[in-house]
C-alpha cells in the first residue's frame, strides 16, 4: 500500500465558518501524484475515499462517489450524514477505481493508504507578531485521539484571505514564520487540529502530510491589531515611565484594545506591563541603570502587533553653580551634557515653572533675570532643574535635583565685638545673622569676613547662623576702616549677594553712673564714627557679669540713657559691670573692664537685704538690720515719716527711742559707694515696716525652778521669743516657741528677782514686748521644813528673799497694816501707841485709815519650831486685843466689838502662823480651856450647823437600847453681823437679826434651875433673848457626848453650849454656867458643827472648820501624794482683804493672794502619815480651782 500519496487532508465542520479556500463542509483529500502515480492497471481512474470508525472498521460512515461531478483522479470529497464528534476516532481509506465502479464492488483491501480523521478543536489563547513571526499560545479541546495543531496566518488582500504562513506543533506554543511580501500587513490567525496522515517519520514522529480538523473562524477577534508606529512621548522620572504613541494607518487592521510593554535590560526581558491602546504608565525602578530598552506592542484580544522599541534615559544631569547676575540680566547654571543627548532646563519657583524648558548650550543653562512674569531679585525658593533627553526631546529622563538659586542678600542680625574672655589680647566678634528665607537644606554655608581697609583680617565659612571671629588686638588699627561682609553659598554652589557693614573698635567713655530704685542711668562721650557709615549710630547700656552680657538697655541715639533694673539678670555672685556699647546698625562694640579706664563701672545694683528687726525686750528699742552690700561704704535709712539717717557705717541701726504699740513706721535702706571716681548710690530696699505688735503675758507661774506662762495670741506672729531677766538685766533664759504658752526650767540665783518677757516674731522680725510677768508674786507660802524641825506653817512673802527653806525659817520682817476707825468715835484709841509683845497699834496720820498696826519682825513672830501654837505669841495677842478694846492709858473709849473683829481679821490675814495657829487666829479655836473639851468663836461668815437627833420611842416591850436618839435633819444658821441700836452685833439669821434690830422680836430667856441646869432651845429664834444679843459668841464642846441610847440631859456641861459676851475681854472669862454667863444649848441630843464657805471651781461649798486642802482634794479624787502634774492646774486663792498693807488701796496687797502649796514641789513634813503642804487648813472664802482658773 502506498504511504505518501496524500498531499492535503482536512475536515470542515458544518457547524463553523468554512476556512478560506473551502467551499463545502466535509472531508477533502488531495493526493500528490508526483509522489504516488496512478497505477497503470486502473483505466479511467477516479480517486475514492471511505470514512469509517477507527475502532470498528466494519462500521462505514460514508464513501465518496465513483463518478459524476467533482470526481477526478486527484481529489476526493465525502460529506458525512452527520457532523463528526471530536471525541471519536475516524479513519479514511484511499483507493483509485475505475470511473463508475459501483461502491459495493470496490475492494477496499486494495486501498492504497489510510489516514486518521479528527473533529477536535484548537483555540488561540494569545499571540504576538514581531514583524517576521507570529508566536501563538494554543488551547486544545477534547479529542478521541492524540492531536497537534496548525496555526495559519492570513493576509487580507483586496478582500481575499491569503495564507502567508502556517506551522504545526504538538505543544501549546507555535511560532509561524510570516512571508508577507507583496501582501498588506493586515493579518488574521486561525488554528486547527493536526494529525500526521502517515507515519513516514517513524513511530512518534509529528510530520506531514497532516490530517487537519475544523479551523477556527476568521473574525476581527483573531486579527493582529494596528501597530504602534512611533513613540509620541516617553517620560521617565526614576520611578514611573509615562508613554504615549501613534498607531500605524494600515487599512483593515483591527483597532487595539490594550498594549503590551516590555522592559529589557541588555536585551533580556526583565518586566512586562499592560497598558492602554494609545498610552501606558508603568512603575519602573531603573534609575541610573544602563542598557534599558522599552518595547511597545498594541494588543487586541490578546494578540499583539509588531512592537516599536526605544532606549530609555534613566539618569538625570547634575546642575550646579546657579547664579543670578543682576548686571548681566541673566541667571546661569552649569551642567554637563551627555554625548548624543540633550539637557533641558527649567527655572523653578518651588514646584512652579517660571521659565523653560531651555536647552543647554556649552554646558550652561541660561534664563532671563527678569521678565514680565517674574523678577528673581529677592525671591525665595528659586532653583534650576533639568533632565536629559533624546535629541528630538521625545524621550526624557528623570528630573535632576534642584540646584539652588539664592537671590536674597543675607542680613547680619548682630555682630558683638568684645574682648575675648579666653585672652585679653584678642578681640572676639560674635556674629549672628538671619537664616536666608530659603529652605535650610538649600543653603550650604555662610561666609563671614572681617576686613580692614578692604584687606581680610579674619574669615569663616560655615553652615550656621552664627560665628565667632578671634582677632589679635594688635591687628586692628582704629585709625583705619573696618568692615564686616556676609554672604551665603547655595547647596549646589553659587553665592548670594553680599552684605557689607562698618565696625568700630573704640568704646564710649563712661561719664557718670547712677542707680535708682528702678533703673541704672549713665552719660558718656562717643568715639570716632567711620565717615562712610550709613547705618544709624546707636548706644546701649550693657551689663556684663563674668565676661557674659546679662542685660542690655534700650538703644538710643543720645549720649545718655537708663536701663530698668528689672531687665538685668544679676547672677548669684552679684558682681556686674555697666558699660556703654556703640552700634553701627547691627554691629555692636561691647566694652569691658580690660579696656581703657572709664569705659566701665560697677554699680550698686543690689539693695541691702533687709534682715529681721530685733527688739530689746528690756527697753523695747527696735534695731533695724540688713545684710552688707559688698561695694558699699555707708548706708542711708529713710523712714516713712520723712526722716532719714545717713552715713551709717554698719549694717544695723537702733532707733533712738521705742515705738509705741501699733505704730506704722516703714523704712528703706540704701547702699552708698564710689568706683572709678563715680559716686554710686544703690537702690533702696523694699519698703519694710517695723513690727510693733505686742504679746501681753496673761499669767506667769513660777514654783522655784519651773516657769509656766501664757500670753495673748498676736495675729501676725510666726513664733514668740521668751526671755527671763533678773533685776540686774542679766538674761537667764531665752527660748522660741510657736504656741502662746511656754514651760521651762531656770536655775535661780539666791535673792534674785526675775521677770519674764514675750516678744512676737513676725515675718519682719521681733516685735515689742507687752505686759511683763514677774516670776515671783506676793503670795501665801507654806513651810518647807520637816515637822521634826518646825511645825508646818504659812506666811506671806513679797519676794524670793523673803522665803524660808527646807532648813531655815523665813527671814523676819516687819508687817505693817492700816486700819479704819476702830471705835465708836474718832480717836477712840488715843494718840498713845498700844503695844503687846510684837503687836503695836498707833495713829497712822491717814484720815481714811487712821491706825497703823505693826507686827514686829521678831523671833516671836518669825521663829517656828515643833510647837503647834506659840503660847507667848498667843498671850501677847489676847492682851493686845484687850488693850485695844480698853486702852490702858489716855482715858479713851477704845475699840468696839466691830473694831476688835477688824483687828482680828487683819492679824489673821497677815501674820505668819502654824497650821494649828491658823485655826486659832481665824476661828478662835482652842482646846485649852477650863470648860469642856474646847471652844471655837463664832464670827461673821461662819455657818452654825445644828443637828437635832430625833428620839425613837417604841411603846411596849422592846429590846434594850432600841429606844433612843436617831439621825435628825441638820439646820444651818448663817452667822452674820448686824447693827442694833447703834451697836455692832453678831447674829444667827439675817431675817431674825433684822427683826431683833427693829425691836420686833421678843424671845423669852431659857428657864433656869440651879447650877448648870437650863432649859434647852428649839431653833435660831431662841438665841435672840435679850441677854444673849452680843457681839461675841463662843461655842464650848462638852467633854463627853451623851449616849444615843440615853434620854439626854439639860446640863450645859453635857451639851454643845453657846455663850455670849459684850466685850472681847469678857469672852476670855466665859464658862457654861448659866448663872454667870448668858448660855444657850439646843434641847435633846443635838450636835453642833461650825462650817465655813469655800469655792471649788466657782461653786460654793460648805466644809467644816478645820477641814484641810487635802480633805477637799480627797473629795475630788485629786489629792497628790508627791509633786504632781496637778500643780500645773491647781490654784488656791485666799482673801487678805482685811490686811491693808498700804494706805492707798490700789497699792495694797490682795485682796486675794495665792496659797502656794507647790513651791519647790510638794513639801512633805513627815513620812507615812500624809502630813504635807496639802494639810493646810481651809479658811472662809478660800477659792480652789483645778483648771488654772484665776491664773
Amino acid at each position: 500500500m502506498a504511504t505518501s500519496v496524500i498531499k492535503n487532508l482536512y475536515y470542515a465542520s458544518p457547524y463553523s465558518q468554512l476556512p478560506p479556500g473551502v467551499g463545502t463542509a466535509g472531508i477533502t483529500l488531495q493526493t500528490d501524484p508526483s509522489q504516488s502515480p496512478t497505477p497503470p492497471t486502473v483505466p479511467n481512474p477516479v480517486l475514492v475515499i471511505r470514512l469509517r470508525m477507527a475502532a470498528n472498521p466494519q462500521e462505514i460512515i460514508a464513501v465518496s462517489p465513483t463518478s459524476g461531478p467533482g470526481t477526478n483522479v486527484k481529489i476526493a470529497f465525502v460529506q458525512p450524514k452527520f457532523p463528526l464528534s471530536a471525541t471519536d476516532s475516524y479513519m479514511l481509506d484511499v483507493i483509485w477505481v475505475r470511473n463508475g465502479t459501483p461502491q459495493q464492488s470496490i475492494d477496499w483491501d486494495a486501498a492504497i493508504t489510510s489516514a486518521p480523521i479528527t473533529a477536535a478543536e484548537v483555540s488561540i489563547l494569545s499571540a504576538s507578531f514581531d514583524g517576521s513571526n507570529v508566536t501563538a499560545v494554543l488551547g486544545y479541546g477534547p479529542s478521541g485521539m492524540g492531536v497537534g495543531a496548525q496555526v495559519n496566518v492570513y493576509s487580507l488582500a483586496f478582500g481575499t484571505y491569503v495564507n502567508v504562513g502556517s506551522m504545526q506543533t504538538q505543544g501549546n506554543t507555535v511560532t509561524v514564520p510570516v512571508n508577507s511580501t507583496g501582501f498588506p500587513a493586515v493579518f488574521f490567525l486561525s488554528a486547527q487540529a493536526a494529525i500526521p496522515s502517515t507515519n513516514t517519520g517513524g513511530a512518534g514522529s509529528f510530520s506531514g502530510p497532516f490530517s487537519l480538523g475544523p479551523a477556527t473562524p476568521i473574525t476581527a477577534a483573531c486579527g493582529i491589531p494596528q501597530a504602534a508606529k512611533t513613540i509620541s512621548a516617553a517620560a521617565y522620572n526614576g520611578k514611573t515611565l509615562t508613554l504615549s504613541w501613534a498607531l500605524d494607518t494600515v487599512e483593515g487592521c483591527v483597532d487595539p484594545d490594550s498594549s503590551r510593554i516590555q522592559v529589557l535590560a541588555n536585551g533580556k526581558v526583565i518586566a512586562n506591563y499592560t497598558g492602554g491602546p494609545l498610552s501606558a504608565i508603568i512603575p519602573l525602578e531603573a534609575y541610573g541603570q544602563s542598557g534599558i530598552t522599552i518595547t511597545v506592542s498594541t494588543v487586541s484580544n490578546n494578540i499583539g502587533s509588531k512592537p516599536v522599541s526605544f532606549n530609555l534615559v534613566t539618569t538625570s544631569p547634575v546642575i550646579t553653580n546657579v547664579v543670578a547676575n543682576k548686571s548681566s540680566g541673566k541667571v546661569t547654571a552649569s551642567v554637563t551634557i551627555p554625548a548624543g543627548l540633550a539637557v533641558q532646563g527649567y527655572l523653578m519657583d518651588g514646584e512652579n515653572v517660571l521659565a523653560g524648558p531651555v536647552t543647554a548650550a556649552g554646558n550652561v543653562l541660561t534664563f532671563d533675570y527678569t521678565t514680565a512674569k517674574y523678577n528673581v531679585e529677592g525671591m525665595v525658593g528659586l532653583s534650576v532643574v533639568g533632565n536629559t533627553a533624546s535629541a528630538d526631546g521625545i524621550i526624557t529622563g528623570p528630573r535632576s535635583k534642584p540646584a539652588v538659586l539664592l537671590a536674597t542678600t543675607p542680613s547680619l542680625k548682630a555682630a558683638n565685638i568684645y574682648t575675648d574672655p579666653a585672652s585679653t589680647t584678642k578681640w572676639r566678634i560674635d556674629l549672628t545673622w538671619d537664616r536666608l528665607p530659603d529652605a535650610a537644606e538649600n543653603v550650604a554655608a555662610y561666609t563671614i569676613n572681617l576686613l580692614q581697609d578692604n584687606v581680610s583680617v579674619a574669615t569663616q565659612k560655615l553652615n550656621a547662623t552664627s560665628a565667632t571671629l578671634s582677632v589679635d588686638k594688635t591687628a586692628i588699627d582704629t585709625s583705619k576702616t573696618q568692615t564686616i561682609q556676609l554672604s551665603a553659598t547655595g547647596a549646589t554652589g553659587g553665592a548670594s549677594p553680599t552684605q557689607t557693614l562698618y565696625a568700630v573698635f573704640a568704646a564710649p567713655t563712661l561719664a557718670s553712673l547712677t542707680t535708682t530704685q528702678n533703673q541704672v542711668a549713665a552719660t558718656w562721650n562717643a568715639p570716632q564714627i567711620p565717615a562712610g557709615n550709613t547705618m544709624p549710630v546707636g548706644y546701649r547700656l550693657t551689663v556684663i557679669a563674668g565676661g557674659t552680657v546679662i542685660g542690655r538697655g534700650s538703644e538710643t541715639t543720645a549720649r545718655s540713657s537708663a536701663m530698668a533694673l528689672s531687665d538685668i539678670a544679676v547672677p548669684d555672685t552679684g558682681s556686674i559691670s555697666v558699660m556703654v556699647g556703640i552700634a553701627l546698625g547691627p554691629v555692636v562694640l561691647q566694652p569691658d573692664t580690660s579696656m581703657a579706664s572709664g569705659t566701665s563701672a560697677t554699680p550698686i545694683l543690689k539693695a541691702p537685704a533687709i534682715k529681721q528687726v530685733s527688739a530689746d525686750p528690756l527697753t523695747n528699742i527696735s534695731t533695724l538690720n540688713w545684710a552688707a552690700v559688698d561695694t558699699a561704704t555707708t548706708y542711708t535709712v529713710i523712714f516713712t515719716d520723712g526722716t532719714s539717717h545717713k552715713d551709717i557705717g554698719t549694717t544695723s541701726y537702733p532707733l533712738p527711742q521705742a515705738l509705741v504699740t501699733g505704730a506704722q513706721m516703714g523704712y528703706t535702706v540704701q547702699a552708698n559707694g564710689a568706683a572709678n571716681g563715680v559716686v554710686l548710690t544703690g537702690p533702696p530696699s523694699g519698703l519694710t515696716y517695723i513690727p510693733t505688735s505686742v504679746a501681753d503675758i496673761s499669767w506667769v507661774r513660777y514654783n522655784g525652778s519651773n516657769v509656766s506662762m501664757e500670753w495673748a495670741a498676736v495675729p501676725d506672729a510666726l513664733s514668740y521669743k521668751v526671755f527671763v531677766y533678773d533685776e540686774l538685766n542679766k538674761n537667764v533664759y531665752t527660748g522660741t516657741v510657736s504656741q502662746t504658752s511656754a514651760s521651762f526650767t531656770i536655775t535661780p540665783e539666791p535673792n534674785r528677782v526675775y521677770t519674764a518677757y514675750v516678744q512676737p516674731v513676725t515675718i519682719d522680725g521681733t516685735a515689742l514686748r507687752g505686759a511683763r510677768g514677774a516670776l515671783f508674786s506676793t503670795g501665801i507660802y507654806v513651810s518647807q521644813q520637816p515637822s521634826a524641825t518646825a511645825y508646818p506653817y504659812a506666811y506671806i512673802a513679797q519676794a524670793v528673799n523673803a522665803l524660808g527653806s527646807a532648813t531655815a525659817n523665813p527671814p523676819a520682817q516687819v508687817i505693817t497694816l492700816y486700819l479704819p476707825e476702830l471705835g465708836s468715835t474718832a480717836g477712840a484709841l488715843g494718840n498713845v501707841a498700844i503695844e503687846s509683845g510684837p503687836f503695836k497699834i498707833e495713829p497712822s496720820g491717814v484720815p481714811s485709815l487712821p491706825y497703823k498696826l505693826t507686827i514686829a519682825g521678831s523671833a516671836a513672830v518669825w521663829t517656828f519650831n515643833t510647837v503647834a501654837i506659840r503660847a507667848q505669841l498667843q498671850q501677847a495677842y489676847v492682851t493686845f486685843l484687850k488693850d485695844v478694846e480698853k486702852p490702858p492709858v489716855g482715858g479713851v473709849p477704845g475699840a468696839t466689838g466691830y473694831g476688835i473683829a477688824l483687828v482680828q481679821s487683819a492679824i489673821a490675814c497677815a501674820m505668819p502662823q502654824t497650821f494649828a495657829e491658823q485655826l486659832y487666829y481665824n476661828f478662835g479655836f482652842s482646846t485649852t480651856t477650863n470648860a469642856g473639851a474646847g471652844y471655837i468663836d463664832l464670827r461673821p461668815g461662819m455657818i452654825l450647823r445644828v443637828t437635832a437627833s430625833d428620839y425613837v420611842n417604841i411603846p411596849g416591850s422592846v429590846p434594850t437600847w432600841i429606844n433612843g436618839y436617831g439621825p435628825g435633819a441638820p439646820l444651818d444658821f448663817e452667822i452674820g453681823s448686824y447693827n442694833a441700836g447703834g451697836n455692832w452685833r453678831t447674829g444667827f439669821d439675817a431675817f431674825l437679826s433684822t427683826l431683833s434690830s427693829l425691836g420686833a422680836l421678843n424671845v423669852s430667856i431659857p428657864a433656869l434651875s440651879t447650877g448648870y441646869t437650863q432649859a434647852g432651845l428649839a431653833g435660831a429664834v431662841d438665841l435672840y433673848y435679850s441677854q444673849f444679843i452680843q457681839p461675841f459668841y463662843r461655842l464650848y464642846f462638852p467633854s463627853a457626848i451623851n449616849p444615843a441610847w440615853g434620854q439626854g440631859t439639860n446640863s450645859t456641861q453635857s451639851n454643845f453650849t453657846l455663850v455670849a459676851a459684850g466685850k472681847y475681854a469678857d469672852l476670855q472669862n466665859t464658862n457654861v454656867n448659866p448663872s454667870t454667863t448668858p448660855t444657850a444649848y439646843f434641847r435633846g441630843r443635838t450636835i453642833v458643827q461650825v462650817m465655813i464657805k469655800v469655792m471649788v471651781n466657782g461653786v460654793e461649798r460648805l466644809v467644816p472648820a478645820g477641814a484641810t486642802l487635802s480633805n477637799l482634794l480627797e473629795q475630788l479624787n485629786m489629792l497628790p501624794a508627791a509633786t504632781s502634774g496637778l500643780f500645773n492646774n491647781l490654784r488656791v486663792y485666799r482673801s487678805v482683804t482685811a490686811a491693808m498693807t498700804d494706805p492707798t488701796g490700789s497699792a495694797s496687797s490682795g485682796p486675794l493672794l495665792e496659797l502656794r502649796v507647790d513651791w519647790n514641789g510638794l513639801s512633805t513634813y513627815a513620812m507615812g502619815n500624809g502630813l504635807n503642804a496639802m494639810s493646810v487648813p481651809l479658811l472662809p472664802g478660800d477659792q480652789v480651782f483645778t483648771d488654772k482658773t484665776g491664773s
